[in-house]
């Protein structure tokens, strides 16, 4: 008897759910990185034939991406947060309109979380958890129909959806060299540049995976049970060689915790050096790091370290406590000295910040606040304060020491819907105004013009605004956006709306027909 080996689509899925004037996932829009998920996800699908496609840089009508997808059984979805949860779904019930047929497999930070949610949605299964074990035995079971009960770590449905089963949790791999090698030649390349003037592409390394911290508005510290695992010196500097082979020439270093380990990290650096690459890095950063550390900021200058991604979270001892950052006093008071460190090495810094937790003095006096964070950062980026989802759920009272929280439905995310209480109080919402403070420095045409990395920075942003806000307007995106800030109506009324405008019935018929005109 013959097997059909299904063919798999690793989607990143197309915007259709858009979120006038500004995107919950802006980030990604003016940092063209792609994620090491698929291509490591296309290494562990040997026998299968797979490729990748990212409708977020690909641009590509409704009726070309539904007849992309009609050409495979299996679609693979990675679903991180939050932020990206309304348009996944719109997807997967596009693509079950679409070809019934198709297995829909979710994996990630969100989906490991409310994986019961998801099969209630339409996916047919969720990985939960890290994928080097679970999936090649998922699509072994998928191509034999069977078996599925096998897979420590899997949420599935039978029987159309009427039976839901959640296998125990699978272990974490011991050593992450034995992870293969992605298949990076499966991506398609092109889209992906970050402008910053060395003749490359851009792609993403993973050194190290977990985080020991516990901040409670991260997911990180409860994906990866608060550990942290390391990729060996060379294995690292294999992959970057593979990369650079490809026409890489920026990397961003995905790890949640890096530089964690100092020494390591300067191996790596070291190792980089030595090898003669000449490759653009970034990365994410710990302030306290950069000041426990300052020969680590020279190695890793030296070696092409060019942005580093910094939360600062806030500038005010007592609300990093609230937070559980573990930021020492030391550390706050060393902000400006971190930022000249990096400056005087030509490293341009993001500086993240969380508002929004009831009684922060600096909301207070918001012009004085972004005065000060320009002296800390290149940009500053805000977000709202969400508690961690992988610690409550939709719908509960929960404490963190004095403070309660009563949460609404936390499966989505939009920056100006905040789902939750702290202490009888709803957060006002204050990152979309300080995110615009934040882009003054656009209006300097001296920054803006330079090649420097924040000219880089500065360019990207303004060319993803223009294109965010001038290029995808359309009337259904302003009725969501009079939704979103219509004063007379409870969050969850407005997120059931904004569902209705993009998820219901009557509007994935109507991409349907659009899809299909004859």
């Amino acid at each position: 008897m013959v097997v059909e080996v299904p063919r798999i689509l690793f989607l990143m899925p197309k915007d259709i759910y858009k979120n006038w004037p500004i995107q919950n996932d802006f980030s990604r829009r003016f940092n063209r990185i792609p994620s090491v998920t698929y291509p490591l996800l296309a290494a562990l699908s040997d026998g299968f034939e797979c490729d990748i496609f990212d409708g977020l840089v690909r641009p590509i009508s409704l009726e070309r991406y539904c007849e992309l997808i009609r050409r495979y059984q299996v679609v693979c979805i990675n679903c991180v947060s939050s932020a990206v949860a309304l348009n996944t779904e719109v997807n997967i019930r596009l693509i079950k309109r679409l070809a019934p047929g198709i297995k829909i497999v979710l994996g990630g930070q969100h989906a490991t979380f409310f994986s019961q949610e998801w099969l209630s949605k339409g996916a047919d299964f969720v990985v939960r958890g890290e994928a080097e074990i679970a999936f090649p035995k998922l699509l072994r079971a998928i191509r034999d129909n069977a078996g599925y009960e096998a897979v420590a770590g899997l949420s599935y449905t039978l029987d159309h959806g009427r039976k839901t089963f959640h296998n125990p949790d699978q272990e974490f791999i011991a050593d992450l060299d034995q992870s293969p090698m992605p298949r990076w030649d499966k991506l398609d390349f092109k889209p992906y540049d970050l402008e910053c003037g060395s003749g490359g592409y851009t792609a993403t390394l993973e050194t190290a995976r977990g985080c020991r911290h516990n901040c409670n508005f991260c997911v990180s510290g409860a994906m990866w049970q608060r550990t942290q695992r390391y990729k060996s010196i060379p294995r690292v500097l294999a992959e970057i060689k593979a990369l650079y082979g490809l026409g890489v020439r920026e990397i961003f270093i995905a790890d949640d915790n890096f530089g964690s380990d100092a020494s390591r990290v300067m191996s790596i650096f070291d190792a980089v050096l030595r090898s003669g690459l000449k490759i653009n890095f970034k990365s994410f950063l710990r302030a306290d790091v950069a000041v426990k550390n300052p020969d680590l900021l020279s190695a890793a200058a030296r070696a092409g370290l060019k942005e580093v991604f910094i939360g600062f979270e806030s500038l005010n001892e007592q609300d990093l406590k609230l937070f559980a950052k573990g930021y020492s006093t030391e550390t706050v008071g060393q902000y400006q000295n971190v930022y000249k460190e990096l400056q005087a090495r030509n490293i341009a810094v993001h500086g993240l910040f969380l508002l929004g937790y009831p009684g922060q003095k600096e909301l207070r006096h918001p012009y004085r606040l972004y005065q000060y964070v320009r002296k800390i950062c290149d940009v500053g980026m805000f977000a709202d304060y969400q508690p961690n989802i992988g610690l409550v759920r939709s719908h509960s009272t929960y404490n963190i020491g004095e403070t309660v929280f009563k949460t609404g439905n936390m499966f989505y995310y939009d920056r100006t819907l905040v789902p939750f209480t702290i202490n009888g109080q709803r957060p006002r919402n204050r990152s979309g105004f300080m995110n615009l403070l934040s882009l003054f420095p656009l209006l300097n045409i001296d920054h803006f013009l330079k090649r420097t990395p924040r000219g880089w920075i500065l360019r990207r942003i303004y060319k993803s605004l223009v294109q965010s806000i001038a290029f995808e307007v359309d009337l259904k995106m302003v009725r969501c956006l009079l939704i979103r800030i219509w004063p007379f109506m409870s969050v969850d009324k407005k997120l059931q709306l904004l569902w209705e405008q993009y998820a219901g019935d009557r509007q994935v018929g109507l991409l349907l027909k659009k899809a299909n005109p004859n």
